[in-house]
This record gives structure tokens, sequence and C-alpha cells, in this order.
């Protein structure tokens, strides 16, 4: 029985998190197959049980639901995305801590609760990481290079009214972070600066590397635009051919050096830098990129990119 949401019980306890719930009315309809399981697992708008467990922030349950059910590591809800793609659009879901600095080191000293809040995070974060792993593992994405005019590609999310407020909250970070097209996880996860699911994608298929987005871009081109930099060194210091991924250009015709020069209207620093400091990064990102083209430049044949 669905209540007008379109949500069973079963799924409404995964909504949640209520563990011991979801693992008693689990027991209940064990005996079904994998279709007869769908109108428990399966929200009437696509979203499955492992896609509300993400998007709620439930990793240690969406962890069980993902070696319990398999088969809903690929369903795709009703916007094309699959649960890797989810946990990649969700940056503070990696993050260890809640804050830097002094005001840190303040609340930790003289603040239980703070340091109970630390915790939690460190231990969403490790929860995160293992989810990101085993969904990983089961990915496929990158094997197709989208062209341009491919229609069978993922919209962003954009979630319904009967998503909940679990799902408003990501889907404003999505938005927030996101270009108007949905992308593979490893470029999600490129755009969102989460190093742990691109370093899982590619030391699992080193292959990946080479993918291109809809737009003709590599992780490298992806990494520069949204300036992040542990990717990109994680990226350049993979034993691939490197002269490839240097010199690839994209649909517009842009090299990775006109990536770096592109104002992105929409880039805000996570951190309070002044105009000085942001244009002293912006200089150490050209001359990081120089060196690197300098290091493909063929003196025989003259070509430099």
């Amino acid at each position: 029985m669905r209540n007008h949401n379109g949500e069973t019980a079963l799924f409404r306890a995964a909504r949640y998190g209520k563990t011991d719930m979801f693992n008693f009315l689990a027991a209940k309809v064990s005996g079904y197959d994998e279709a007869g399981l769908q109108f428990y697992v399966q929200r009437s708008d696509k979203n499955t049980i492992l896609h509300i467990a993400i998007l709620s922030e439930h990793f240690d349950l969406a962890y069980q639901i993902a070696l319990d059910y398999r088969h809903l590591i690929s369903e795709k809800d009703g916007d094309g995305m699959t649960s890797l793609q989810l946990l990649s659009c969700n940056p503070s879901a990696f993050k260890q801590d809640p804050e830097d600095g002094f005001i840190k080191l303040a609340k930790s000293c003289c603040s239980t609760a703070w340091q109970e809040k630390v915790q939690n995070q460190k231990d969403k974060y490790k929860s995160a990481v293992e989810l990101a792993k085993l969904l990983s593992r089961n990915d496929t994405s990158w094997e197709v290079s989208y062209s341009s005019i491919d229609q069978s590609k993922p919209k962003i999310h954009r979630y319904g009214e009967i998503a909940g407020q679990e799902g408003m909250s990501l889907a404003a970070r999505i938005h927030e972070r996101m270009d108007d097209v949905g992308e593979t996880p490893l470029i999600l996860a490129t755009k969102s600066g989460i190093v742990e699911i691109v370093e899982e994608i590619l030391r699992l298929y080193p292959q990946a590397v080479e993918h291109v987005d809809d737009e003709g871009r590599n992780v490298l081109h992806v990494a520069i635009k949204y300036r992040e930099l542990k990717i990109f060194e994680l990226v350049t210091k993979m034993e691939v051919p490197m002269k490839r991924l240097v010199r690839k250009i994209d649909n517009e015709g842009n090299s990775i050096l006109h990536t770096v020069g592109i104002n992105r209207k929409d880039f805000v620093s996570e951190k309070m830098e002044g105009p000085a400091f942001l244009l002293q990064e912006e200089l150490l990102w050209f001359e990081v990129l120089f060196i690197l083209l300098a290091s493909t430049y063929d003196s025989h044949t003259g070509i430099f990119f």
C-alpha cells in the first residue's frame, strides 16, 4: 500500500533512516522476485529506496541497500540520475570537519556538543566514502563518450514537490554547482570537487580518464574550469598518455589553456579571499598549465598544442 506521495512503508523507512524498521519490513517482502519487489522499493516518480537514502544522507543504510538490492545501483530516477550520480553531486558529504581554522579550535576546546558534531561528520564521511567505493565498482557510464547531439543523457536532477525537504536542500546545492545538463559520475564528482569518487573511479577504471563529455571535455578540462587543484594533480600524476589528454580540444575549440582563461560567472570561492589573492591563484593556474604544456612540446615537429 502506498501513501499519496506514492511511497510504501519500506520506502519511508529508508527515507527517514529507520534502519530497524527497514530491516523488519524488508524481511516481510523478501520472498518476492525482482519484479515484485519494485512496488515496494520504488516510488511512483521512479526514485528508489537507494536514491532516497542517499538524498537523505543515510549513507550506512544506503550501503546496506546497495548490497541487498544490487539491481537498484543502476536504476535511474525520473530525471535519469543513478545513485552514484546523486552522491557525486553532494560535496558536503565528503567534508570531514564542519569548520576550519580558529573557530573549529575554539569550539572543540569548550563544547562537548561541538565535538559530537565533528565526530558525526567524520562518521558520515567514512560512510559516504565506503558507499562511493561500492557504487563505483558498478559504474560503467564512462564507457560512452557522448556526442554533442546525444539526447539520451540524463537531465540535471530536478525534484518535485513530493521529494521532501531533504531532496529540496540537496537540489539547491546541485543547481548552484552544476551546469544545465547532467553528466557521468566522473564529471559530476570533478565539478563538485569530490576527490574520493574521482580517485576511486580512476583506480578501478584508469581508461576512464579519457572519457569525453557531451561538450567534448575530458576530466582535465573540467577540473581546470572548476579550479579543482587536487583532482588536477591526481590526473596529471597518473601513468596515462598525458600528451593526448593535454592536447584535447573541446567542441568549442578550447584547449586546457583556454579553459583556465574562461571566467566562470557562477564561481564563488569557498574561502574568504581578497581580489589580490584570487588574482595570484589565477596566475598560478596559468603557470602550472604552461609548464604542463611545455612538457608535451615536440622540438622535432614544432608542435605545441
